[in-house]
């Protein structure tokens, strides 16, 4: 039977973990490696980690210096041996069948990679729900694309747009890895990475379904301050995609409000020492920008 490795990072998470952990070991899908990585940790979490591990022979723990949620996946990756790939944040929780729905899909349509929504719960315990499952328009989208038709259709969809560039949320094969990793830094590392996996598959499917829990914590990495690295990655996952879909004929027109939005974050933050670079040259792209599309075409 096929397996699937479920790489989990994890820092400073250790009273949300055993609900993360506990949620994948009791999987429908039962043939899982399920590796937690332990990027340095100041807090309990390897100790759970460690007490998890006793109680769940699937599961493998990683310890490593801090480096960063890029770092921690390609840490799982490197050590992972199933023949697909997902990915779960260790604040996050799984619906009981999540992977089992995502594999049924991607073997009937001969995918390589699976998507699904998600579901989202704020720091007060409220629930946010972001598909209408009786939608004949959103049923519509459940089906595979070519990866050409799945990037056309993300500036269009605001389904599509909200589960497009998520590391999480989806199975992959893993043979997608093996030129692609994921840089180290820990905003915008999955911008910077995931269209270059669709890239890279044959098909992808996508599943109306929202079974992935994604935990909003005050103090998480996507709650933190915006820090102008992280409008930078922004920026430069948006130019590598500029410039790739142009090679391949695919309109990046759509791309511009984006990339002029971080270009605006960037130059009116308040940048410190080793960011100034980054800041002028944000700073002097938006003027050039402002300044041709006030001319009246010639």
């Amino acid at each position: 039977m096929e397996k699937i490795s479920v790489i989990v990072p994890v820092y400073n998470i250790g009273s949300y973990l055993e609900r993360c952990v506990k949620s994948i070991t009791n999987q429908s899908f039962r043939n899982l490696q399920i590796i937690l990585v332990n990027d340095g940790s100041t807090d309990d979490s390897l100790q759970v980690c460690e007490q998890l591990r006793k109680q769940d022979d699937r599961i493998t723990v990683v310890t490593k210096a801090n480096q960063g949620l890029g770092y921690a996946r390609n840490t799982g990756l490197a050590v992972a041996t199933g023949d697909y790939v997902t990915f779960v944040d260790g604040d996050d929780y799984l619906a009981p069948q999540m992977l089992e729905h995502l594999y049924s899909r991607l073997k009937k349509d001969n995918s390589d990679i699976a998507c699904m929504h998600f579901f989202r719960q704020d720091a007060a315990g409220t629930y946010y729900f972001y598909i209408d499952k009786q939608s004949p328009r959103q049923q519509a989208l459940a089906r595979a694309y070519s990866p050409e038709e799945w990037l056309r259709l993300e500036p269009s969809n605001t389904v599509i747009q909200q589960v497009f560039f998520q590391a999480w949320g989806k199975l992959y094969k893993r043979e997608l890895f093996q030129d692609i990793e994921y840089p180290r830094e820990s905003l915008a590392e999955d911008n910077l990475t995931t269209w270059k996996l669709y890239l890279s598959a044959k098909r992808i499917s996508y599943l109306l379904a929202d079974e992935y829990c994604w935990v909003m914590r005050n103090n998480s990495l996507t709650e933190a301050d915006n820090k102008s690295y992280t409008s930078y990655n922004n920026i430069q996952a948006i130019n590598d995609r500029i410039q790739l879909y142009s090679i391949l004929g695919i309109s990046p027109a759509f791309l511009t409000t984006d990339w002029l939005n971080w270009l605006r974050r960037l130059s009116t933050g308040q940048p410190q020492g080793n960011e100034l670079d980054n800041y002028r040259r944000a700073s002097y792209f938006e003027q050039v920008f402002q300044k041709y599309q006030k001319k009246s075409p010639s």
